[in-house]
C-alpha cells in the first residue's frame, strides 16, 4: 500500500488535539528500551505545498498497479491500523466538491535519559537510537529544555540535570506542556496507555484532584486579575462558598466566573494556561500582590487612626498586626508549596519580607496621636496596642501577645536571593539602633545584622553587633557592623 504523505519528513507532531486513532498495539514502535504506545493526544500537521505538487502526487498514487487491493482492504481492520494515527491537515472547497487532506503516521519512540554532570565520572545524555554520528533526538531534547531554564543564574555552565534539578522537572513540564509520570527509579518501562476520562465529566474526578485543580485555577485567575489580590483571597465567591458548581458555565457579565469554569472542565485550555502562566509568573505576581495586600492594611490603618472607622469597620493596630503577621506567614508557605522555585520568585519573595519590615520600622510611633475623631481610649489600654512597630518587633518575644517571636527574620534567613536587597537591610538595622524610647530587642536586631552579614558571605550567626547604639543618643556603636552601614537619607 503506498503512503497517503509523500512528504513524510514535514509531518510534525505535537501532543495537543485528539486523534482519531489512539490504541495500544502489540508491535514494536521504536528501538531500544523506552518504547511505549502511540499516545491518546497527538495532532498532525504539514508543511504546505504547491498545488502542482500536491496534484502531482496524487496522479502518482492513481496510476499505481492494483495488486495491494487485498491488503488495502485488510489494512482497514483494527488489527493493521492499530498505532497508527489519523488527522485532518486541511480542507476545501473545489469543482463543486468537498476535499480533505488526510495524513496519518507511525511515531517510533526513543528513550533519552541525562544524567548529572557534576560526579566523577561524567556521562553526556544518552539515546536508544544508538546513532554514530550526533543525535538529533538529544539535540531537540536539550533546546528545549534550554527554553524553560533560561532564567537559571549561570545556566550557561552548567549541565542540563542540573538546570533542570534547579528548577523542578514538574515547573519544566508545566512549561512545556509535557506530561509528568511517575516511574521506576531502575528500569525503564513500556508504558501502557491511561485511559483518558472526558473533560466534560468532573464527577469522575477524586476529591483531591478536584481541590488541586481548583487550587491551580484560582491562582492563574488571582495572577491574572488586576486588582492585586492573593491567591487564598481571590473570589471566595467562586473557589469557597460553591460558585463553581454551577451547572451554567457561561455566567453572564463576569468573565472571570465563566473562565473560571471553562479551566475546571477543560485539560486542554487549563494545560495552554499553564504553558503561558507558568509556575514562576504565578509565584513571582503572588509575592508582588502580598506587598500590596500589605501597603493596603496599613493604609486603612492609618485611614482608621486618623478619621476613625471606615464603612462601619475598625482598622485597629492589633487587626494591622494580625494581618502583616498573616502575610508574611503565606509568603512562608507559599515558598514550601511552590518550591522549587526558581531564583527570580525566590528574589520577589525577599522583596516582600524587606518591604514589609520596613512598612513597621517606619511605623514606630504611637497610630492615633492626633486624630480628627472623638477615638474612646480603652481604660489601661497598653502602648503596644497603639504602635505597629511595638507589637511585632519592639517588645521582647514573652511580651508580645500572640505574635512572632522574629517577625519577618525567621523566613528571611532561609532566602539568599536576598542579597538583591543587602543595602536596605542594612538601612533597616542602623535604624533600629538609633531607637531610644522603645529600642529595638537585642536579640531581633543581632539576627538582623546576622543575616546582612550571612549575605555578605559571613558565617552566620556568630555575630553580635554592639548594641550601644540603641541608646536614646542616636549614634552609632563602635562594632565592625556599625562602620560598615551607611545612614539612611
Amino acid at each position: 500500500m503506498s503512503s497517503p504523505l509523500p512528504h513524510f519528513s514535514k509531518l510534525s507532531i505535537t501532543k495537543k488535539m485528539q486523534s482519531s486513532r489512539a490504541s495500544a498495539h502489540n508491535q514494536a514502535m521504536g528501538k531500544g528500551k523506552g518504547k511505549a504506545p502511540v499516545a491518546k493526544a497527538v495532532q498532525f500537521a504539514i508543511a504546505d505545498e504547491d498545488e502542482e505538487e500536491e496534484e502531482e502526487d496524487d496522479e502518482e498514487d492513481d496510476n499505481e498497479p492494483d495488486d495491494d487491493d487485498d491488503d488495502d482492504a485488510s489494512d482497514t481492520s483494527d488489527t493493521s491500523w492499530s498505532g497508527r494515527v489519523l488527522a485532518l491537515d486541511h480542507c476545501r472547497e473545489i469543482d463543486q466538491c468537498y476535499a480533505f487532506q488526510i495524513a496519518y503516521a507511525e511515531p517510533e519512540y526513543y528513550s533519552v535519559r541525562i544524567n548529572p554532570t557534576d560526579v566523577v565520572y561524567r556521562q553526556p545524555p544518552t539515546c536508544t537510537c544508538q546513532s554514530n554520528g550526533t543525535c538529533h533526538h538529544v539535540q531537540w531534547l536539550l533546546e528545549r529544555i534550554g527554553r524553560a531554564s533560561a532564567n537559571v543564574v549561570g545556566a550557561g555552565n552548567v549541565g542540563p540535570y542540573e538546570r533542570i534539578r534547579t528548577v523542578g522537572l514538574g515547573n519544566v513540564c508545566d512549561q512545556l506542556q509535557w506530561e509528568l509520570r511517575e516511574g521506576s527509579d531502575s528500569e525503564e518501562t513500556i508504558w501502557d496507555l491511561k485511559k483518558s476520562n472526558p473533560a466534560t465529566d468532573p464527577g469522575r474526578r477524586t476529591r483531591q484532584l478536584t481541590d488541586n485543580r481548583k487550587k491551580l485555577v484560582r491562582d492563574i485567575m488571582a495572577t491574572l486579575s488586576p486588582s492585586q489580590v492573593v491567591t487564598e483571597d481571590y473570589r471566595p465567591d467562586l473557589f469557597v462558598d460553591g460558585g463553581l458548581n454551577s451547572a451554567s458555565i457561561y455566567q453572564p457579565k463576569d468573565v472571570d466566573a465563566t473562565l473560571a469554569r471553562l479551566l475546571m472542565i477543560n485539560d486542554e485550555m487549563l494545560n495552554g494556561m499553564k504553558s503561558v502562566i507558568h509556575s514562576e509568573i504565578r509565584a513571582s505576581v503572588y509575592f508582588s500582590n502580598a506587598i500590596a495586600k500589605a501597603d493596603a492594611a496599613c493604609n486603612f490603618l492609618e485611614q482608621y487612626s486618623q478619621n476613625g472607622p471606615i464603612d462601619g469597620a475598625h482598622y485597629t493596630v492589633i487587626w494591622c498586626a494580625t494581618e502583616l503577621s498573616n502575610i508574611v506567614g503565606a509568603i512562608r508557605q507559599n515558598l514550601l508549596d511552590r518550591s522549587p522555585l526558581p531564583p527570580a520568585s525566590r528574589e520577589a519573595a525577599a522583596k516582600a519580607l524587606v518591604d514589609i519590615l520596613d512598612m513597621v520600622v517606619h511605623r514606630n510611633h504611637e497610630a492615633y496621636q492626633g486624630a480628627s475623631w472623638p477615638r474612646h481610649k480603652p481604660h489601661g489600654e497598653p502602648q503596644v496596642d497603639r504602635n505597629l512597630y511595638l507589637r511585632l518587633i519592639g517588645l521582647p518575644s514573652k511580651a508580645k501577645p500572640a505574635m512572632p517571636a522574629n517577625f519577618v527574620l525567621d523566613t528571611l534567613q532561609d532566602l539568599p536571593e536576598a542579597k538583591a536587597y543587602i543595602e536596605k537591610l542594612e538601612e533597616i538595622w542602623y535604624e533600629l539602633g538609633t531607637i531610644g524610647w522603645t529600642p529595638t530587642p537585642t536579640q531581633y536586631r543581632s539576627k538582623l545584622a546576622g543575616i546582612v552579614q550571612q549575605l555578605k558571605g559571613f558565617p552566620f550567626p556568630n555575630i553580635h553587633p554592639s548594641t550601644s547604639s540603641s541608646s536614646s543618643s542616636g549614634k552609632r556603636g563602635g562594632s565592625a557592623v556599625d562602620r560598615k552601614v551607611k545612614r539612611m537619607k
